[in-house]
């Protein structure tokens, strides 16, 4: 008996006969990924940091945004709880991952290319595996205007 969703007569089937009662799967908007943006100069610190392309990613779908940094920053944000997002202006001053222990994240790999996202309530995320509450998160992405434009999107 196979575990793959089938359609029979329109509704998606889990598993059982095709005469079982239909299991509804409800929809759920396909996961977006946006890269973070890095200094090329800079590359290969984050790559020793861990903190590299590979291990680094925003995901975006219709019920949560999920952002890593490699070991040192984690993020699970309820989409509901995304209250403002905007461009922001180039984080000259950090780069990496910052706070200002008062629930502002800087989270990136390059001063240019940065949004803020305000949080509320704030969302649980880590440090360094240390449990944090992020009230604000500054991103730095390779696509800031695709990202902010899948936000607005009603269906992500």
């Amino acid at each position: 008996m196979s575990s793959q969703p089938s359609r029979v007569n329109g509704p998606a089937v889990v598993g059982g006969p095709p005469s079982a009662a239909p299991c509804y799967i409800p929809y759920v908007a396909p996961r977006q990924r946006f890269a973070f943006r890095y200094a090329l100069p800079l590359l290969p610190l984050f790559w020793l940091l861990g903190m590299g392309p590979a291990s680094s990613s925003l995901r975006l779908d219709d019920i949560t945004l999920r952002v890593r940094m490699g070991p040192w920053f984690r993020c699970s944000v309820p989409r509901t709880a995304i209250r403002h997002a905007v461009h922001a202006p180039d984080s000259w001053w950090a780069i990496g991952v910052h706070t200002d222990f008062a629930g502002h994240w800087v989270v990136n790999g390059s001063p240019r290319g940065m949004v803020q996202v305000r949080l509320e309530p704030p969302a649980a995320g880590a440090f360094f595996g240390i449990p944090i509450r992020v009230r604000w998160l500054s991103l730095g992405l390779e696509d800031p205007d695709g990202f902010l434009a899948a936000l607005a999107a009603p269906d992500g």
